[in-house]
C-alpha cells in the first residue's frame, strides 16, 4: 500500500523538564502505533527525534525504544540558532529534521498524541499521497502568521500537532531561518497551517469527530475509545495539565493491553 514513516519528537526545557505524563505519553503513542499501522502498510520505520533530554529520560526512551523497533536522532544540533530555545516550550523542534525520507510518507506525531485506530481519512490521505493534519478544537492560534493565513484561509483551523507529508513533499523552511518570529510556540503553528493553506495538492484535515482534543473536549472516557480513533492531550507533557493521569490513563492502558492480546493471537 505505502511505505511509512512515523516520526515523533521529544524534548525538555532548561526550566521544566517533561512531567511523567509526558513520557509516558510517548510510550503509549509508540506503543499503539507499533499495534495499528505494521500489517496495512508495506513497510513502517519508527523514528525519535530527541532534543536537549537529560540521561535518565534519555535511558527511559532507550529502553522501550529498542523493544519497540524505534530509531533514535538526536536532533540537538539540527535546528538554526534562532530557533533553538531550550528555555520555554518551543515547538520549532518537530522541523529538525525538516524531513527523514522525502521519498516515502511520513508522519510528524507529537508526543501527546495517540490512536488506538487508524482513521479513515488518514489511511486516504496516505493512499492518495495526500498532505494532511488536525483539527483544532481551541480556535486559531498562528502566532506571528495569523495575518497571513487570514488572507489565504480564513476559515482554516490547524491543529499541528500530527502533519502527514506527501512523497517528495516538505515544508520551506528557508524564510522562517531569514526572519524567525518572535514566538516559538503559536508560531510553528502558524508557520504548518500557512504552508497547508499555499499547498495546491490533496489535503485534508482530521475532524474532532475522529480525534478529540481533551484540554478543550473533555470527553468521557469510555465515549472517548468507543466513538473516536484517538486522544490529543495537551497540556499534560510539562503537567500543566493532569487529566492524562486522573481521567485517561487506566482506561486507555487496559484498551493497549486488550488490543495486543488480541493482535499477538491472531499472529
Amino acid at each position: 500500500m505505502a511505505d511509512l514513516i512515523l516520526r515523533w519528537t521529544f524534548g525538555e526545557i532548561k526550566f521544566g523538564y517533561n512531567s511523567p505524563q509526558g513520557l509516558e505519553l510517548l510510550k503509549y503513542s509508540i506503543k499503539f502505533a507499533h499495534l495499528i499501522f505494521p500489517g496495512d502498510f508495506d513497510s513502517v520505520e519508527f523514528y525519535v527525534c530527541y532534543n536537549n533530554i537529560r540521561k535518565s529520560t534519555l535511558k527511559t526512551i532507550e529502553k522501550f525504544s529498542k523493544k519497540y523497533d524505534v530509531r533514535l536522532i538526536d536532533v540537538s544540533d539540527l535546528l538554526l540558532n534562532k530557533l533553538r530555545n531550550d528555555t520555554s516550550k518551543n515547538s520549532w523542534w518537530k522541523y529538525a529534521l525538516p524531513r527523514i525520507d522525502i521519498t516515502r510518507y511520513e508522519i510528524m506525531i507529537d508526543n501527546d498524541v495517540i490512536l488506538w485506530d487508524i482513521p479513515d481519512i488518514l489511511r486516504q490521505a496516505i493512499t492518495e499521497n495526500a498532505l494532511i493534519a488536525l483539527s483544532d478544537g481551541g480556535g486559531r492560534f498562528y502566532g506571528d502568521f495569523k495575518e497571513e493565513i487570514e488572507n489565504l484561509d480564513k476559515n482554516l483551523v490547524l491543529n499541528a500537532g500530527f502533519i502527514g507529508f506527501p512523497k517528495g513533499y516538505s515544508f520551506n523552511l528557508g524564510g522562517v531561518f531569514e526572519n524567525p518570529p518572535k514566538d516559538c510556540f503559536f508560531s510553528e503553528q502558524g508557520f504548518t497551517a500557512l504552508n497547508f493553506a499555499r499547498y495546491k495538492g490533496l489535503k485534508y484535515l482530521i475532524p474532532l469527530s475522529e480525534i478529540q482534543q481533551l484540554n478543550i473536549n473533555r470527553i468521557r472516557v469510555l465515549d472517548l475509545l468507543s466513538k473516536y480513533k484517538g486522544g490529543h492531550f495537551c497540556g499534560c507533557n510539562y503537567g500543566s495539565e493532569d487529566f492524562w493521569d486522573k481521567i485517561y490513563r487506566d482506561q486507555i492502558i487496559s484498551r493497549y493491553k486488550q488490543k495486543s492480546d488480541s493482535h499477538f493471537k491472531k499472529n
